[in-house]
């Protein structure tokens, strides 16, 4: 089975879920090889959660990967929590955070 790397997310996180999420597509299964989000404001702090979603299921406290986690200004978080994980065909990898187009949030894969 051939692999391929791919980049899977690379937006702004808004203050709603669902707004920048990637779907593993049909038959396809990804490993997330790297994970950052990016507070771009210099001295605002913000606060995201990062949810992996089963395929048909919607963000709930249950499939929480990152909880609250405070991204300081001018800090980028390397993610470790999303490093390794797998998402089956039809799961989703989405974001929320306490504002809107302030952290960057740049996810990368290979698709199986």
């Amino acid at each position: 089975m051939a692999t391929r790397p791919k980049e899977l997310i690379n937006a702004q996180i808004t203050a709603a879920l669902a707004a920048i999420p990637y779907t593993a597509g049909t038959g396809v299964k990804c490993r997330i090889t790297a994970a950052s989000i990016c507070n771009v404001e210099a001295a605002t702090s913000y606060t995201v959660d990062v949810h992996k979603i089963p395929s048909g299921d919607s963000g709930t406290a249950a499939n929480k990967i990152i909880n609250t986690r405070t991204i300081y200004g001018g800090e980028t978080y390397p993610c470790p929590e999303l490093i390794g994980q797998i998402l089956e065909a039809g799961d989703k990898l989405d974001a929320v955070a306490s504002t809107t187009l302030k952290l960057n949030f740049i996810v990368s894969g290979i698709e199986l």
